[in-house]
């Protein structure tokens, strides 16, 4: 899958469709059907498109979501969250680094737990658990329909108080909608954000205070850099490296800072990102 159209609702595939094929299956590198081959470019450059599956699949389900949203529903969340492989489950630990003025060195503080999320052989997020100083926050618990839309949700709080909600199926279609946003704009009352076709997200500006944050990503979709402006002034800069396991999955996220206000130390270590990713076996 190249990207998705949502002018049209398909996605746009670089796999060839020849003439007389429309109606295959289009499938993604795990095996599984992602959409209905429908047409081709003339001339274009190797452009085929396909029909989302769950938009197929679920006809019988008469929402009025519009078709030019299909495309976005065609993405399971570890598609959405960039995760290659059958992948169970990621855990995320955070660590900071310190400056020590005696030895002019940084060293690495003890990496706390920071969230979990586990998902369904499918890809679907089964379960998203937030940690704080290592204690359980809060905890979601998703369940899902045969099409992949959410049916029920439970809360649970790191005080043992549980909530659950059912979820009608134009809220699990909206919620999917929601998470995904490719080549758009997204305003709220006190931000807008702009994202790529990748829906990567590219530009935060800030309505409230001038602040505004330009990032830029690899070609994984991996975050490299942040640039922050105040009243369109640049301040400081992030940037990103990172190791990766055999999938292509990152497991080690290493930040550095610049900041104009400090421009001689250059860029100086701020913070190391652990994913402990587990997979399903095949």
């Amino acid at each position: 899958m190249s990207g998705i159209r949502k002018d049209a609702g398909l996605i746009q595939i670089d796999a060839a469709i020849s003439r007389g094929s429309s109606g295959g299956v289009v499938v993604n590198t795990r095996a599984e059907v992602i959409g209905i081959a429908v047409s081709s470019r003339v001339g274009g450059q190797n452009l085929n498109f396909a029909i989302p599956v769950e938009y197929l699949s679920d006809l019988e389900f008469h929402f009025t979501a519009p078709v030019i949203w299909a495309g976005a529903l065609s993405l399971k969340d570890r598609d959405r969250e960039k995760l290659e492989g059958p992948v169970q489950s990621v855990s995320a630990k955070e660590a900071r680094y310190r400056y020590d003025q005696r030895s002019d060195k940084y060293y690495e503080t003890l990496a706390e737990l920071k969230e979990k999320s586990k998902y369904d052989p499918i890809g679907n997020e089964v379960e998203w658990s937030v940690y704080k100083n290592g204690n359980l926050q809060w905890r979601y618990i998703f369940t899902y329909d045969q099409q992949g839309f959410k049916t029920h949700q439970v809360k649970e709080s790191g005080d043992g108080t549980r909530k659950q909600d059912d979820i009608t199926p134009t809220e699990g279609i909206n919620q999917k909608l929601n998470l995904r946003k490719f080549s758009m704009i997204a305003e709220s009352d006190s931000a807008k954000f702009v994202y790529d076709r990748d829906g990567n997200e590219i530009e935060y500006i800030s309505k409230t205070d001038g602040e505004r944050a330009v990032s830029t990503y690899n070609e994984h979709g991996f975050l490299t850099e942040r640039k922050w402006y105040m009243n369109d002034k640049l301040e400081s800069v992030d940037r990103y490296e990172y190791e990766t396991d055999e999938y292509g999955n990152w497991i080690k996220q290493y930040e550095t800072n610049y900041s104009e206000k400090y421009r001689e130390l250059g860029f100086t270590p701020s913070r190391l990102v652990y994913r402990d990713i587990t997979y399903y076996r095949q």
